[in-house]
This record gives C-alpha cells, structure tokens and sequence, in this order.
C-alpha cells in the first residue's frame, strides 16, 4: 500500500493497510484502488494485490435509475427511466455504508419513483442496491 500526503505528487511505502483510518471515499482505475482519509492523506494500492487482474466498468442499466439529490440532505429520490425495465415495486432497495454493512432496507409500492428518507443517516458515502444495480451517493 502506498500513501500520499500530497496530493499525489510523492508517494510513501506503508506496511500498515489502513488500520485505525477513518475513510472518506474510494475509487479505482484499471489497475489500482484509492482510499482517501480523514486525516487528508491518499492510499493506493495494486488492485493485483487483491487478485484482481482485470477491472471492466459495467455501465448497461446505470443510467435506467436517477438518484436525485445527490449529494442529498435528508431524502433521496429514485426514478426509472420510461424506457427501463426496472420495477422499484417488485424490488427491494438496500443501502451501505462505506464498510458494506446494510443500514436500510426499503421496499416500493410505485414501480417507477421513490423517496426514501436518510434524515437519520451520518454524513458520508454510500451505496445503493437495487437487484443487480448499484449506484453510490452522498449524505451532506
């Protein structure tokens, strides 16, 4: 793993991981993963270190499913596209927090629009599940 406290411009060989490191967002590209801190520092990784050789962005039903505000305060709306085939009625909608614990489970009775309420939620990052679809958002 490595770590950068400048914005990327120099990186530093850490043997640690990310113990004890709260954890404000991640991405990844074709080859590595990044985690970004709440101290202000990036980690970066090979995602080959993982096991994983090949990294193939799966994009066909991303735009069948709105999330609306994003970043939202204490709503999020879900809208399906006319055209998709999406149900919301016949599915069930789950959310995670950033270490993949499902926090909210919600089922619809409208098959193409939603309000879910995250009034109570912390601030952060967090996914969505619907089916075989994942959409990420924020909570401001």
């Amino acid at each position: 793993m490595y770590h950068s406290t400048d914005k990327g411009n120099s990186w530093a060989l850490v043997n640690n991981g990310l113990t004890n490191t709260s954890i404000n967002s991640i991405a990844s590209n074709k080859s590595n993963i990044y985690v970004g801190t709440g101290n202000g520092g990036v980690y970066r990784a090979y995602l080959s270190s993982f096991g994983i050789n090949d990294v193939k962005e799966k994009n066909i039903l991303n735009d069948e499913l709105v999330i609306s505000p994003n970043p939202c305060g204490d709503y999020i709306d879900l809208d399906v596209k006319s055209e998709s085939k999406i149900d919301l009625s016949k599915s069930n909608i789950m959310i995670y927090n950033i270490v993949g614990e499902m926090i909210k489970s919600v089922g619809s009775q409208n098959s193409e629009h939603q309000r879910i309420d995250v009034s109570a939620l912390p601030s952060g990052f967090y996914i969505l599940k619907l089916d075989n679809l994942v959409k990420k958002f924020v909570k401001e």
